[in-house]
C-alpha cells in the first residue's frame, strides 16, 4: 500500500523549536475508486431521468430570471417545463424548452418561453445555456 509523506511543523509559537516531523497518511485510492464508481452510477440514473433533467432546466431558469429581474420576480415566477420537453442532442447533452411567467426588471408581467442546453460535466449535470424567447407582456 503506498502512503503519502506530510510534512508538519510542531511546537511554532509554544517553545517547541518548530521541528518539522513526518507523518505517514493512508492513500485513499480506494476511497476515490469509490466515489467516481458512484457518481458513475449517478450520471446512468439522471440519463434515464427526463423529469431530473426537467427540474434541473426549471432550477437553473430561476436563478437566471433571479439573477436578472431579482429575488422577487424570480421567487414568484411561474416556471414550468416536463419530461416531454427534454430532446436528447448528444449522448450527454440535453436541450430542454419551457415557459416563464413573471416579472421582468421593471416590474411588469410578461410571458415568454425558454430553452436550456443542459449536459452532464464531472459527474454532475449542469446548464450550459439558458435563452429566454420573445416576450409577451400582459397589458
Amino acid at each position: 500500500m503506498r502512503t503519502i509523506l506530510a510534512a508538519s511543523l510542531l511546537g511554532i509559537g509554544c517553545g517547541g523549536g518548530g521541528e518539522a516531523k513526518l507523518e505517514r497518511l493512508p492513500n485513499n485510492r480506494s476511497n476515490v475508486a469509490e466515489n467516481v464508481e458512484r457518481a458513475k452510477a449517478r450520471v446512468a440514473l439522471i440519463k434515464k431521468d427526463s423529469k431530473a433533467i426537467a427540474d434541473k432546466a426549471v432550477e437553473r431558469m430561476r436563478h437566471m430570471a433571479i439573477e436578472h429581474f431579482g429575488r422577487k420576480a424570480g421567487d414568484t415566477a411561474v416556471i414550468t417545463a416536463d419530461a416531454s420537453n427534454v430532446k436528447v442532442v448528444g449522448d450527454d447533452i440535453w436541450k430542454v424548452t419551457g415557459q416563464y411567467a413573471g416579472l421582468d426588471e421593471d416590474g411588469r408581467e410578461f410571458v415568454a418561453p425558454f430553452t436550456a442546453t443542459l449536459q452532464i460535466l464531472m459527474y454532475s449535470l449542469y446548464a450550459s445555456g439558458i435563452e429566454l424567447s420573445e416576450r409577451t407582456y400582459k397589458k
